[in-house]
Order: C-alpha cells, then sequence, then structure tokens
C-alpha cells in the first residue's frame, strides 16, 4: 500500500513538473513571438486604412526579399542537369569535330549557348558521366525543407498578397516596407502624370518604334559597325513588354510627420510624395539602350567632375590636403532626370562624342547614326499605368540604361557654363558630382560659394540646385566629412560613415532559404564599407559594435556574427582602400555551370557533380578538353516582393 502511494506521489510529481516545464516553454515562445513583432514594427510604415494584423506585421517585418522554404523535388534537380548535360555534350563535340570548328561563330556558338537543339550522344567517359549523376539523382528522396513561414504567416501573405486596396514598396531611401493606400497610390502617379512632363496617348506605337530602331541597326550592320553577335543579340525575335511606371514612396520627405505617429497603425491621410521609374525590362527600347550606354559611358567617365562612387570619393580625399580657410559644400540637382531637354541631351552628346579617346572593343558607331538612336529612345518613351498610356515629353525615364549616361553628359555642360560665369572659380579646390548630387569645397567664405549656387539656378528654366553650406562639416551620399582631429593634424578632412534618419536597418531575414554565403557577404561587406568610410579608429569600433547589436536584434546567431567581425580589423583599412586588383583571375577557361534553384534542405549539388568526375578526368580524349571543374550557380524561387 506504501509503495503504491510512493508510486502515486512520484507520477504525480513527474507530472506537475512536465506540466511547469511545458507551460515555462510555452511562455517563453510566447515571450520571443511578442519580442519579434515589436522588432518587426520598426521595418514597417502603414500609409493606409487597412489595419494589419499581427501575422502580416511578422510577415512584412522580415523584409521584401525574403524567400518562403520550399520542398525539395529531385525532379526540378534532374531538369536543371539535363540543361547542363547538353552544354557537356555540345562542348565534347565541338573540341573533337573538325567541321564545327571550322566555323565557330555560327556553329559553336548558336550550339552550345543557345542549344535549343539536342546534340547527339558524345564519348564513352561523357555517357558514362552523365548516367551515373542521373542515377545518383534519381535516388534522392522528396523531403520537406525546414518551414520558415508558420501557416499563420502564410494565410497572413496570402491576404496581403490578395488585397487589391493596398500597394506594397521599399521605400525610396532606407530599406522600410511601406503600405500605400491603392488611392493614394493612383492619385500621386496622376498626379505627376497630370503634369507638363506626360502626355496621354492613345495606344502605343511599339511596331513604329521598333521599326525605327531595326532601320538605323540593319544599316550599320550593313556597314560592318554593328558586330554579327551584337546584332543578333539586338534583332532577337521576342514579344515586347510594356514599359511599367511605378512610384516609389519618399518617406524621408515627411520625416517630421513620421516621429509623431505610430508606423503601424492606420494613416491612410498622410500624403507621401513618390519617385516615378519607368521599368524597361523587356520593353522595344530596352537593349538598344545598352548599346547606346556603352558608348557613353566612357565620355562620363573622362569628365574632371565625375565619381564612380563613394570608395573613390574617400581615395581622392585621403590624399586632399586643405588650408584651414575652407568652406564645404553640397547639392542636389532637384528631378534632374525628369527635367532634362531633349535638345538640350542631343547637343552636349553631339559635342562631346568625338572629343572623347576612348578605346572600345567593338566598332564605334558615327556620331550621326549613335545621335540617331539616342534621339528614338529618349523621345519615344511610352509606357503604361493604371490602364492607361502615356509618353514623356521632357525629361528621361528613370529606369532605361541609357538615362544616367546621357543625363551627365548634360549635367557636366551645365556644370561647365556655371563655373565659367563664377568669379571665384580659381577659389574650387575641389568638385565632384555623382548623378544628382555634388560636392564643392571652396578656399573662401560661405557668401563667395552661394553665389555659385545664386548663378546655378538662373542658369536652366528647370534645372535647380538645393545645397547646403557649412564650415565645420557635410553629409555627402553615405559619408559625414569633417574638419576633426584629423583635420587639425595633417590637414586632411575626416570621414564617417552616414546613416539616413529613416533607415530601419531592416537586414536580410536570417530565416530566408537565401545560401550561407550570402548571410556572410552581407556581414563582411558592410563591415567593409563601415571600415572604408571611417577614418577614427574609435569612431569605427563603435559603429562596428551598433552593426553587432542590429544584427542580433535581427535575429543572427552570436557566435557566426562575431567570427565574421573579426575579420575586419581597421588595421587592414589601407588594403581595403588600395586599388590593386588581387584577386586569381585563373587559367581563362570558362567552366560549365549548372544553374539550379538554391534549397537549404537539398543535398549539396556540388558534391553529385564532382562525385563522378573522374570518369572524365580520366579519359585521354576528355581531360585536356574539361580542364576546369564545373561550377554551381544558384538562382532563387520568389521573394516576398
Amino acid at each position: 500500500m506504501a509503495r503504491s502511494k510512493n508510486r502515486r506521489f512520484v507520477r504525480r510529481k513527474r507530472q506537475q513538473k512536465y506540466v511547469a516545464f511545458t507551460q515555462a516553454k510555452k511562455q517563453l515562445a510566447i515571450s520571443k513571438w511578442h519580442d519579434r513583432l515589436e522588432k518587426s514594427k520598426k521595418h514597417i510604415l502603414n500609409l493606409s486604412n487597412y489595419p494589419l494584423n499581427d501575422d502580416e506585421i511578422q510577415i512584412l517585418g522580415r523584409g521584401i526579399k525574403f524567400i518562403p522554404s520550399r520542398k525539395f523535388k529531385p525532379i526540378t534537380l534532374m531538369r536543371d542537369f539535363i540543361s547542363f548535360e547538353k552544354k557537356l555534350r555540345w562542348k565534347y563535340l565541338f573540341h573533337v569535330n573538325p567541321q564545327m570548328r571550322k566555323n565557330e561563330n555560327n556553329n559553336y556558338l548558336k550550339k552550345f549557348l543557345k542549344s535549343n537543339e539536342i546534340p547527339p550522344l558524345a564519348g564513352k567517359a561523357i555517357e558514362d558521366y552523365i548516367l551515373a549523376v542521373k542515377m545518383d539523382i534519381s535516388n534522392l528522396p522528396e523531403c520537406n525543407s525546414i518551414k520558415n513561414l508558420s501557416i499563420k504567416e502564410k494565410r497572413a501573405l496570402e491576404n496581403l498578397k490578395n488585397n487589391k486596396d493596398i500597394v506594397i514598396s521599399k521605400a525610396d531611401k532606407g530599406s522600410s516596407c511601406v503600405i500605400w493606400s491603392k488611392a493614394n497610390y493612383l492619385q500621386e502617379g496622376e498626379k505627376q502624370l497630370s503634369g507638363v512632363h506626360y502626355n496621354p496617348i492613345e495606344t502605343l506605337n511599339t511596331k513604329e518604334i521598333w521599326q525605327q530602331i531595326k532601320c538605323v541597326q540593319d544599316n550599320l550592320f550593313d556597314r560592318g559597325i554593328i558586330p554579327e553577335k551584337i546584332y543578333d543579340y539586338l534583332n532577337e525575335k521576342r514579344q515586347f513588354s510594356i514599359p511599367n511606371f511605378y512610384l516609389l514612396p519618399k518617406i524621408h520627405k515627411i520625416k517630421n510627420v513620421l516621429d509623431t505617429i505610430d508606423p503601424v497603425q492606420q494613416n491612410g491621410n498622410i500624403v507621401v510624395p513618390g519617385r516615378p521609374i519607368i521599368a524597361q525590362n523587356g520593353g522595344v527600347r530596352e537593349r538598344i539602350g545598352q548599346y547606346i550606354d556603352f558608348f557613353l559611358l566612357p565620355i562620363v567617365k573622362s569628365s574632371r567632375w565625375y565619381i564612380k562612387d563613394t570608395g573613390e570619393l574617400i581615395k581622392l580625399i585621403e590624399n586632399l590636403k586643405l588650408p584651414d580657410s575652407i568652406v564645404l559644400g553640397s547639392y542636389d540637382i532637384s528631378s534632374m532626370y525628369t527635367n532634362m531637354v531633349y535638345s538640350e541631351i542631343l547637343s552636349s552628346v553631339e559635342n562631346a562624342y568625338d572629343n572623347c579617346e576612348h578605346t572600345y572593343c567593338i566598332p564605334k558607331p558615327p556620331k550621326k547614326d549613335l545621335l540617331k538612336l539616342l534621339e528614338i529612345c529618349i523621345s519615344n518613351n511610352e509606357f503604361e499605368f493604371n490602364g492607361k498610356y502615356y509618353k514623356q515629353v521632357i525629361g528621361v525615364a528613370m529606369g532605361a540604361s541609357e538615362s544616367p549616361e546621357c543625363s551627365d553628359i548634360r549635367k557636366f555642360d551645365l556644370l561647365n557654363e556655371i563655373e565659367s560665369n563664377y568669379r571665384h572659380k580659381n577659389k574650387i579646390l575641389f568638385h565632384k558630382s555623382f548623378r544628382d548630387d555634388g560636392i564643392i569645397i571652396l578656399n573662401g567664405t560661405k557668401e563667395e560659394l552661394n553665389e555659385f549656387f545664386t548663378i546655378a539656378n538662373r542658369s536652366h528654366r528647370l534645372l535647380k540646385f538645393t545645397f547646403e553650406l557649412s564650415d565645420t562639416h557635410l553629409t555627402f551620399l553615405d559619408l559625414l566629412i569633417k574638419k576633426g582631429k584629423r583635420f587639425e593634424e595633417s590637414k586632411i578632412l575626416d570621414i564617417e560613415v552616414s546613416f539616413k534618419q529613416t533607415d530601419s536597418f531592416q537586414y536580410l531575414d536570417p530565416t530566408s532559404n537565401h545560401p550561407d554565403n550570402c548571410f556572410r557577404g552581407l556581414i563582411k561587406g558592410e563591415l567593409l564599407r563601415y571600415l572604408r568610410n571611417t577614418s577614427d579608429r574609435d569612431k569605427f569600433e563603435e559603429v562596428k559594435s551598433n552593426f553587432h547589436t542590429r544584427l542580433l536584434d535581427r535575429g543572427y546567431n552570436e557566435n557566426h556574427v562575431t567570427h565574421q567581425l573579426n575579420k575586419v580589423k581597421f588595421s587592414e583599412r589601407n588594403d581595403s582602400l588600395s586599388m590593386a586588383n588581387t584577386a586569381d583571375k585563373g587559367n581563362g577557361e570558362i567552366p560549365l555551370c549548372l544553374v539550379t534553384k538554391f534549397n537549404k534542405n537539398a543535398p549539396n549539388v556540388k558534391r553529385i557533380l564532382m562525385k563522378h568526375w573522374h570518369l572524365i578526368q580520366n579519359s585521354d580524349s576528355c581531360k585536356h578538353i574539361f580542364k576546369t571543374e564545373p561550377i554551381v550557380a544558384y538562382s532563387r524561387f520568389k521573394n516576398l516582393k
């Protein structure tokens, strides 16, 4: 009897402990869920009247680059390997068949690179290798990948996807996820399209535009100016898509309002301006725009105002010793792309085209022909928005390949005109421009530098300059440039990394279906940017510590983050700024590449390819053809965007 009571007592105690453990575990999970929910709210701005529930906040907080996990299916890998198998056979057949080598351009490139035709069987070693790999793939089991979305989050995702009353997009500056009311979005779009820069049209003239482009292309090809490969690329038969007009919310323009609202509540009464983008993907002007851009880019790079990026600007500042009496200025050309005049662009390109002495790897088209193609492109920017068709009559499209270069060439002409009328131009010690932003260092006073911008704002009826002047510091691109400790000692300006006030630091979610090297690259790449952009050791350590904290808040593993951060030290800053290219260029042979979808639960694809590679390497007829190991390139599944 006593033993029975003792057993019941022990069993009851075990049950109580189990219940207590289960409740504690449940409470911890609830606590983590609420903690994740609060962190997700930092990355969201709701400018609609749609009330977001907790699950929708969670899914949007993961970011628009987040990729939901998928079930691994061997049939998908098999389909991708069949494409790889064609490349393998064509490469072998090209090398062993003298008839195919007679005309490399017409036979090898069309069959090996495009390869819609099924190749005949290759040598024994090749076929044995293909069969062995296929057997391994066919024996792989199907497996469910680790689910990175809960059932509730999947339902929330479907609800957001099917909601036709809202528009979800990334902010123009920063990484926040913005929810617009569809009515406000359309109202902002139609407001911009009703201005003088756009005209409504009844139908798109895609066929007429293509005929104009093709006429010039055919003429250049007949004269031997456009090579055959490029001509084939430009004239490849395809169904042209309609260019799409869309807006990115400029939430940095309403920063004062954002400080007073709850970002995830209904804020549909807030009006936010949008940056107009016209996507040219698959459009009639896309490929010819790339051709034009190839010849305009060296002209832009030859300008004395040109800087490639922040890295190049830093290298120039590091070697610039300045007097104490300097004044710093930065400027922005408001809506530069949409305020360009066609005739002025063509005139600037015409004047600059022959003055560029760059040596191109392909024949340079005559100025008359290139200007004709450029005129067709910039004056026929037709697109669709909300079921209506429009044509841009002033300005160039943000989203077109040729727009940045032709705008820069026109901008440099304008800067030259401004400086020629500026009486203190000899006092300008440094002047560089990146797209619509610029920086000026003047050995003078604020009043003298202010005169530069007075002239600038009178020089053009549409292009206007907004500017900031300071004796001590300014922000330009992602840099804070100032007179600090280093300036006092060696007369070289100090630099620090600068963060946008609206940046929510929405890094790639660590549970996303991305390869591990994407997360490692994100951490190291961002840290190298901080290292390059910071000239003071103490400031770098502070930025590094803050970055560490933000990554942990985002859910990254602490040990993994610490390991990556320890790889980058301030003592390596000079090396990070070096122009030397130490990359291994290999033996020049292009390896065969298997392109497949990435899946975290899929087996190691490279290991499957290499398991039987010895069959090819042991063959005397194959080892000299396939000197380089095959590589694997991953494409992604659809992300939330």
